[in-house]
């Protein structure tokens, strides 16, 4: 049984990560900006350059799977 208190501690260790490349803060991706990106969920980088997937829950922070967005 999940636990309200640990998910939000686990959604907040999610927010805190940091883009592996420049190390800018990331934060989840607008509703709006995943229907223009064709995304069903993703980080999206501080300059709003790059976007990660989040793949079953889980963001790929690979430079590899980075989408360049603008």
């Amino acid at each position: 049984m999940d636990n309200p208190g640990e998910r939000r501690s686990v959604e907040e260790d999610f927010l805190a990560l940091l883009c592996p490349q420049t190390r800018q803060a990331l934060r989840p991706a607008t509703a709006r900006e995943l229907t223009e990106w064709q995304l069903e969920a993703a980080l999206v980088r501080e300059d709003r350059r790059v976007a990660y997937p989040v793949r079953g829950g889980i963001p790929v922070l690979l430079a590899e799977a980075a989408i360049q967005i603008e």
